[in-house]
């Protein structure tokens, strides 16, 4: 069989709104100047603006530091203290997703929430949140996101609803389950997700919900996941795709910026097997221009 199709690789970075360290953010810049022709998705946090005492112009100079003109703004929300309240909107402190109860400031916190599912919080609280962040980067110089993906993945309805009265057009929160299993210190985050994206696959393409196009994180992130499971999720799709009538396929991978000097190792292992493999079996593969464009969407 000849292979005419091309299938699209998709990156991805979910910064989480905890912190800017150097040691991830120069992991992130040598990995930009190695594969300076890959876009990535860039699912900015507004917490990082929020934090007690914290800076604007050097928090958006370290962020800007690891952008390239190729790559696409988007949105991430984790639940921190210090954004909800910035926004009029009382914080809850339950449940955590890494141990199911209530979560209290230590003596050295600047910020506590992460933990803190945002679908916690009624649509109309999170319109006001999501709106902040739009404000926020726009102001600041980044446009307007249209895509986002939760924290923790937890994009319920009412989320989604949230989305939609903001005008943003894309959640990337569908995550293979699967991916989870046993990976976290406590099981509350997979428990909470298995109901929500039961079906979700390492090969679910794009699809709605109502209005939002739901992009799957279908190859999940690198946290959880190792190059030669990445490139064993490339292998299944490709396959899968040349069965298919599909115009068009996507595999998308992730990493966090808070664990990039740990984990983009395996986001590099997976290119470095996902070429070698697409070199040896001849298939036509690229890195999509950003922002995504499917064809059709079921």
């Amino acid at each position: 069989m000849k292979n005419s199709k091309n299938i699209n690789i998709v990156f991805s970075v979910d910064w989480e709104g905890r912190e800017l360290d150097l040691k991830n953010l120069n992991a992130m810049k040598a990995f930009r100047e190695d594969y300076p022709h890959i876009p990535i998705l860039q699912f900015l946090n507004a917490a990082y603006f929020t934090k007690p005492k914290a800076d604007i112009d050097q928090t958006k100079k370290l962020i800007e530091s690891v952008l390239l003109p190729i790559d696409e703004i988007g949105l991430h929300i984790h639940g921190w203290k210090s954004q909800f309240e910035t926004c009029g909107v009382p914080f809850r402190n339950s449940p955590s997703f890494n141990t199911g109860g209530e979560i209290f400031a230590g003596e050295f916190d600047l910020d506590i929430g992460h933990d803190i599912p945002i679908s916690e919080y009624t649509t109309d609280e999170l319109v006001k949140v999501i709106k902040h962040s739009k404000d926020l980067f726009n102001k600041i110089g980044w446009g307007i996101p249209k895509n986002f993906r939760c924290g923790g993945w937890i994009s319920k309805p009412h989320v989604l609803k949230a989305l939609e009265l903001e005008g943003v057009i894309g959640d990337y929160s569908a995550v293979p389950c699967k991916f989870l299993d046993g990976k976290r210190k406590s099981n509350f985050l997979h428990d909470w997700l298995f109901p929500l994206w039961s079906d979700i696959t390492p090969l679910t393409q794009p699809y709605k919900i109502g209005n939002i196009i739901e992009w799957p994180n279908n190859g999940c992130l690198a946290d959880y996941v190792s190059g030669e499971e990445m490139l064993n999720t490339f292998k299944q799709n490709w396959e899968e795709f040349q069965k298919s009538d599909a115009q068009e396929w996507y595999v998308s991978f992730g990493f966090h910026q808070e664990t990039a000097n740990k984990f983009l190792i395996n986001i590099r292992e997976a290119i470095k097997f996902i070429e070698s493999y697409c070199q040896m079996e001849k298939i036509p593969h690229s890195y999509p221009q950003l922002p995504l464009k499917p064809l059709k969407i079921g």
